[in-house]
C-alpha cells in the first residue's frame, strides 16, 4: 500500500471534536433560538452534503475494484484452500453464530426502546430526499421475488439506480470468471485492477480529510431538528454495542471450554494477557506475541497453532465484524422505521462476514466505508450511518472490539487443536 493511502490518526480525534461541537451548537441553537447558529448551519450544510456526495461517489468503484483485484490474483481464490479447510469452516461458523445471536438478541432488545414521537419527522428534513421514498415504500417483495431480483438483467442500470446489492453480486461473478482465465490473460488485468483499486483508495483518503467538517454539519443540522433525541440515540447505541461486544466475548469462554476440551479457568487465564494488551493498544496484531505466549504456556498449544493458526486469526478472523455492523443496521432500521425482511438481514450479515476477511487499506480509527453498500442495500440513510460512525472513534468501543477479537482468536486455536494438545 502506498503511504498516501493512510488515514492520519488525528482525523479520528477531529471527527469526535466535530461531532461534539455540532451537537453542542445544535442544542444551543434549538434551546436559545440563536439566529447566528441557524445562519452557520445553513452555511455549512452544503459542505456536509458535498462530503456525503463524495463518499457515495466512491462506494461503487471502490468495492468493485477491490473485489476484482482480490479475486483475480493467483493467490486469491486458491489461497483460501491453503489456509486450511477446518480453520476456515470454524471461522465461518463462529462468525455466523455471533451474527445470528446479534440479530435475534438485538431485535428483542431494541423492542424495549420505542421510537420517540416526532423523531423521524424532525430528522427527515435533513436526510437525503431518496430516504423519504424508502420509508414510504410498499411492503417488501416476497422472498422469491427478492431472490430473483438479486441477479441484475442490466448491471449498468443497477449501478445507476443505486441497487448496490445487484452490483456486488455481478462483481463477484465477474471476479470468479476472471480467476479462471489462463495466467497470460489474467496477469495484465491483475496489474490494471490493482492500480485502479490503489487509486480508489487514494481518492477515499482524500475524501476522509473532510470527515471533521462532514460530521460537524450532520450533527449540527440533525440536532437543530431533533434536539437531545439525536444525542440520546448516539449514546444509546454506544452502550448497546459495547454491551453486545462484551456479551459476545463472554460466550466464547464456555464455547472454547466445551468444544476445545479445556477447563474454563485455564482458558481464561491463558487469554488474559492478550486481552490486556488488546484493551491497551486496540490492536489485534500487537496482541499476537501475548496470544502465542498464552497459548504455549497456558494451553499447551502445538506449533501449528502458535505458528500458523494464531497469526492467521489476527490477520483475517475478526469476531466483532458480524456483531457491531449487524447491531448498527438493526438500530438504524428501528429508529428510522426502515422495514427489513429476513433476506435483507441475512444478506447483510453474510456480506459483513465476507468483508471482514478483507482489508481495504484504511487503518483502524477511520470511518468504515467498506460496508456502506450493505447499509444502502437495506435502505439505511447515509446520514444515519455516518451519525453512528463517530462511536467507532471512541477508545472504549475500540478496546471492547479488540478484546473480543483476540478472545475469538484464542478460542479458535483452542478448538482447532483439541486433539493435538497434551
Amino acid at each position: 500500500m502506498t503511504p498516501s493511502v493512510k488515514f492520519h490518526p488525528s482525523l479520528g480525534v477531529w471527527a469526535i471534536f466535530g461531532a461534539a461541537l455540532g451537537a453542542a451548537l445544535g442544542l444551543l441553537g434549538r434551546g436559545a433560538e440563536m439566529p447566528g447558529i441557524q445562519v452557520f448551519a445553513e452555511w455549512i450544510s452544503p459542505l456536509g452534503q458535498l462530503w456525503m456526495n463524495a463518499l457515495q461517489m466512491t462506494v461503487v468503484p471502490l468495492v468493485v475494484t477491490l473485489l476484482l483485484s482480490t479475486m483475480i490474483r493467483p493467490t486469491g481464490a486458491r489461497a483460501i484452500g491453503g489456509l486450511g479447510g477446518r480453520a476456515l469452516a470454524l471461522f465461518l461458523l463462529m462468525l455466523l453464530g455471533a451474527g445470528l445471536l446479534t440479530l435475534v438478541a438485538g431485535s428483542k432488545i431494541l423492542g424495549f426502546f420505542p421510537v420517540p414521537s416526532g423523531l423521524l419527522e424532525s430528522i427527515q428534513g435533513q436526510l437525503d430526499p431518496a430516504f423519504a421514498q424508502n420509508v414510504q415504500a410498499d411492503a417488501p417483495a416476497t422472498f422469491l421475488d427478492w431472490l430473483v431480483g438479486l441477479v441484475p438483467p442490466n448491471p449498468l442500470e443497477a449501478a445507476v439506480r443505486g441497487d448496490l446489492l445487484q452490483v456486488l453480486i455481478f462483481t463477484v461473478l465477474v471476479g470468479a470468471a476472471l480467476g479462471r482465465l489462463p495466467e497470460g490473460q489474467r496477469s495484465p488485468l491483475s496489474g490494471v485492477l490493482n492500480s485502479l483499486s490503489e487509486a480508489m483508495l487514494i481518492l477515499v483518503s482524500w475524501v476522509l480529510w473532510g470527515t471533521p467538517v462532514g460530521v460537524l454539519s450532520i450533527m449540527l443540522n440533525l440536532t437543530l431538528g431533533a434536539g437531545l433525541a439525536v444525542v440520546g440515540l448516539v449514546a444509546l447505541f454506544f452502550f448497546l454495542v459495547c454491551g453486545a461486544l462484551v456479551f459476545t466475548t463472554g460466550t466464547l469462554y464456555p464455547l472454547a471450554s466445551l468444544l476445545g476440551r479445556t477447563p474454563l479457568k485455564k482458558f481464561a487465564k491463558a487469554a488474559l494477557p492478550a486481552q490486556v494488551v488488546a484493551a491497551s493498544t486496540q490492536s489485534s496484531i500487537a496482541s499476537l506475541p501475548a496470544l502465542i505466549e498464552g497459548g504455549k504456556e497456558g494451553l499447551d498449544l502445538p506449533e501449528e497453532a502458535t505458528g500458523f493458526v494464531l497469526p492467521l486469526c489476527v490477520s483475517a478472523f475478526k469476531m466483532n465484524q458480524p456483531v457491531s455492523p449487524t447491531l448498527k443496521m438493526l438500530f438504524l432500521a428501528h429508529f428510522f422505521e426502515v422495514t427489513l425482511n429476513l433476506g435483507d438481514m441475512l444478506i447483510f450479515l453474510m456480506g459483513s462476514i465476507l468483508l471482514g476477511f478483507t482489508s481495504v487499506g484504511i487503518p483502524r480509527g477511520s470511518p468504515g466505508f467498506t460496508r456502506l453498500p450493505l447499509y444502502f442495500a437495506v435502505g439505511i440513510p447515509i446520514e444515519g450511518y455516518l451519525l453512528l460512525e463517530v462511536v467507532k472513534q471512541n477508545p472504549v468501543y475500540d478496546a471492547c472490539a479488540t478484546v473480543l477479537n483476540v478472545t475469538g482468536d484464542m478460542a479458535a486455536a483452542t478448538i482447532l487443536t483439541r486433539d493435538q494438545r497434551r
